[in-house]
């Protein structure tokens, strides 16, 4: 296991955390994000278009599946999950020069239904911000009035209200040779059980071609 310590800053909307994964870890990550074959252009919504990423939906229980599929993120997932969260929707989200995301609210589970609330909380962990301009995260109150803008560092752990909406600036500056601006942002939900059953189990959503999915099986077998 590798080991974290804790440093929190905490309003009612918001809370930062700082040092919670050693420097070996987050390089890790990196690493076996970038190299992830499902790693592509974003498969979330038109907000989303100029990133790269891919996406993990999974119930709590299926937590054994996603562990063999993503082992590299046993100790970001011990980190993360919480007994009263009952489903995840786990984004990685890379960002490379003038990449932004316009502002919106995190509920990609709408898909499954519209009436599904909100998530109860998301959490991003920047997990390699290199040397650049903009790429802040703009974070607006209920009433949509700005709220604070968070320069990202690696390691740093933000927690905010499911139902804010926020933003990502454009990213600028960024060394050619550089890697991007790479997050890992999860939606928490805690559903009621008929709302539950509306949703996967589990689904890892990219827009790879099927040959990956079919390649990567195969090499796993």
């Amino acid at each position: 296991m590798w080991p974290f310590r804790r440093k929190k800053t905490q309003s009612d909307l918001f809370q930062l955390q700082q040092g919670l994964f050693e420097s070996a870890y987050l390089e890790f990550l990196t690493h076996q994000l970038l190299a992830s074959p499902y790693l592509a252009q974003n498969v979330l919504n038109a907000r989303f278009a100029s990133t790269e990423g891919f996406s993990v939906i999974f119930q709590s229980a299926q937590l054994p599946r996603v562990l063999k599929d993503f082992p590299f993120l046993a100790t970001y997932l011990a980190q993360l999950m919480r007994p009263e969260i009952n489903l995840y929707y786990l984004n990685a989200l890379a960002l490379n020069q003038s990449a932004r995301v316009e502002r919106h609210i995190d509920h990609s589970i709408r898909g499954y239904g519209t009436e599904l609330p909100y998530p109860q909380q998301v959490s991003v962990l920047y997990v390699n911000i290199p040397a650049m301009l903009g790429g802040a995260l703009m974070l607006y109150d209920p009433a949509e009035n700005p709220l604070t803008e968070i320069q990202p560092q690696t390691g740093l752990w933000l927690d905010f209200r499911g139902d804010l909406k926020h933003a990502i600036s454009p990213v600028q500056s960024l060394p050619e040779a550089s890697t991007p601006r790479l997050s890992l942002v999860c939606e928490q939900y805690a559903l009621s059980p008929s709302e539950l059953e509306s949703v996967p189990e589990y689904v890892l959503k990219s827009t790879v071609g099927f040959g990956t999915f079919l390649a990567v099986e195969s090499h796993e077998t």
